[in-house]
């Protein structure tokens, strides 16, 4: 048997401190995916979608950034093009949560 010396110490310590540290970072990104998967189920059940979908998801993103351009739209005082997008963000929302 061979006798442990103190580079056997030092790389048992420095494995320990590795195997803390990918644990640490495993558990933060499970947490992570974890507060995520909470957070969009509540915004599909506030929203009212019944299945949230891929689909539905970019959808619901594609409507929000033409409520945004609207909005750029509006205070740009292009009234027509405003409208316009405002329609359509609309109606892909709409189409998302049903």
């Amino acid at each position: 048997m061979a006798e442990a010396n103190l580079l056997h110490h030092l790389g048992a310590m420095i494995g320990a401190a590795l195997a803390w540290v990918a644990d640490t970072v495993l558990g933060a990104l499970n947490t992570l995916r974890t507060v995520l998967a909470d957070f969009f189920d509540g915004v599909a059940a506030g929203s009212g979608m019944g299945d949230a979908t891929l689909f539905a998801w970019v959808l619901m993103g594609l409507g929000a950034l033409f409520f945004v351009g609207a909005l750029q739209a509006f205070i740009a005082a292009r009234i027509v093009g405003g409208i316009f997008q405002l329609v359509i963000g609309a109606a892909l929302i709409g189409w998302a949560i049903t």
